[in-house]
């Protein structure tokens, strides 16, 4: 969520190709070897001749290489205008955007978003070509001035007779092939240097330290299971990289094991961040966030994750088999085809997997062929089954109704309490009528938890909670 980060990476897939490098290392031998020995062989004519063809065409190539550099440093500091113009041509050619580019007629404007872009960056390109120019003239001219002096060298010892016919047409040829050499050894220098500084940036990339700091794996913790102590968050503050707005501030909050916790709160209220912390996407800025009284940051990243099953708002659609689609909510398991179906039971897509062409096997999305496309509710009941594939101790669910029509959702959640029976259960909701059955609802504002209880208890105390139910209710009675 960094866009520095995605700049870098931007960089670093420019020298991924380790092959270009190897092939202009291969070519510079090549090069080389054709050079010396052309050289040796003009200069038993004349141990100047080479002298001067090198040594007249060596500033041009220096300066290639260094206006290369240049150029490089433009492209490389071009980074965001470079994902601007990808972004813009996803939008226009992609099956995503289409509907909306197309019935708001937004063609011409990503068209004109996407050459302003490259526009940008072209004249950042022109501006350094420019500068350099007149030196690339000239030392093209003192180049072409060594060859000429040692042609006309040549051409006026074979007219007094000095060297025969023959020896002219083999000099002039070795200068020849000496003057292609040089044009084509300085290039393979220039294209060298510039994919070893694009490896540079790919190394560089690999080499960044990760912002989740991780102990050594010696110092690991395993997480004992089953929990006991449950999740307590104290002082949990967390502002996002690149800003200073706190999202969450200062947030005291305890999840008992085996019961059933709401999150409610307008859009921007830290709902869903607050997963990304207890998953440990995101460390806190400040506090800390214990499990059985251990601080997340000492359990092993991977063991930590496994303890929590998790629907996002913003889950994937992966245009691959159904069996895959749920199967990566525990991905060790997806051979095994009991599982996977009882998963989609739980999550209501097992009707529609038995209505597919091929089952489980059926490819979903329209990415590939054959591929079957469903619908945004039935795209959610995926990842709400891909969620309960794993048999985690405690389920997060950050909106898992958004995308369902009425009738699912209520079969939903008149399943919930089967669902998360044993288990302890984090979900995030709009719509108060669904949390009402919650052991506890948690209300967020402002980075705060600002009112928590059960619903009783909220409709009690007349605040935040009871006014929005209130008035939920009142729509729907009207």
């Amino acid at each position: 969520e960094d866009p520095r980060f995605h700049d870098d990476l931007e960089n670093a897939r420019r020298g991924a190709n380790c092959t270009d490098i190897l092939w202009a290392l291969s070519r510079l031998f090549v090069h080389t070897c054709v050079l010396l020995s052309t050289a040796v062989l003009l200069g038993r004519y004349h141990f100047l001749a080479p002298v001067i063809v090198i040594a007249t065409a060596a500033p041009r190539s220096a300066l290639q290489s260094l206006f290369m550099a240049t150029e490089w440093s433009v492209l490389r500091s071009g980074a965001p205008e470079a994902r601007q113009m990808q972004y813009f041509s996803e939008i226009v050619t992609g099956d995503e955007h289409a509907k909306e580019v197309r019935l708001f007629g937004l063609g011409d404007t990503f068209i004109g978003l996407y050459r302003q872009a490259f526009s940008t960056l072209y004249r950042a390109l022109q501006r350094v070509r420019l500068r350099w120019a007149g030196w690339n003239v000239a030392t093209a001219f003192c180049a072409a001035a060594g060859a000429g002096a040692v042609y006309a060298y040549i051409a006026v010892r074979a007219a007094v007779g000095a060297i025969t016919v023959g020896d002219f047409v083999l000099y002039i040829g070795l200068l020849f092939g000496l003057h292609n050499t040089l044009w084509r050894f300085s290039n393979n220098v220039k294209n060298g240097y510039r994919n070893l500084l694009d490896l540079s940036l790919f190394f560089d990339f690999l080499d960044l330290t990760p912002r989740l700091p991780v102990l050594p794996e010696n110092r690991r913790r395993r997480i004992r299971r089953p929990l006991h102590a449950g999740i307590v968050l104290e002082k949990v503050s967390f502002a996002y990289p690149g800003t200073d707005v706190p999202v969450l501030d200062g947030v005291d909050l305890e999840i008992e094991m085996g019961k059933t916790v709401a999150l409610v709160g307008a859009n921007g209220a830290g709902k869903t961040t607050l997963v990304k912390l207890l998953t440990r996407l995101y460390d806190p800025t400040d506090g800390r966030i214990l499990l059985d009284g251990v601080d997340l940051k000492e359990y092993d990243v991977a063991d930590l994750r496994q303890t929590f099953g998790v629907v996002l708002q913003d889950f994937v659609h992966y245009h691959l088999t159904a069996r895959e689609n749920i199967g990566f909510g525990q991905i060790d398991c997806m051979v095994d085809e009991e599982r996977v179906l009882e998963a989609a039971e739980r999550g209501q897509v097992a009707e529609l997997i038995a209505r597919l062409p091929q089952g489980l096997d059926s490819v979903l999305g329209r990415e590939f062929p054959e591929g079957v496309e469903l619908s945004g509710g039935e795209w959610q009941k995926m990842a709400i089954s891909r969620g309960f594939m794993r048999n985690a101790e405690v389920l997060i669910l950050d909106e898992p109704t958004a995308a369902l029509d009425a009738r699912s959702e209520q079969g939903l959640y008149e399943q919930f309490t089967e669902l998360v029976r044993g288990r302890t259960a984090l979900f995030i909701s709009h719509r108060l009528a669904t949390v009402r059955m919650a052991d506890r609802i948690v209300i967020l504002e402002g980075g705060g938890v600002v009112e928590e209880g059960n619903h009783d208890e909220l409709m009690a105390l007349g605040g935040r909670y009871a006014r929005l139910f209130t008035m939920q209710a009142e729509r729907y009675g009207s």
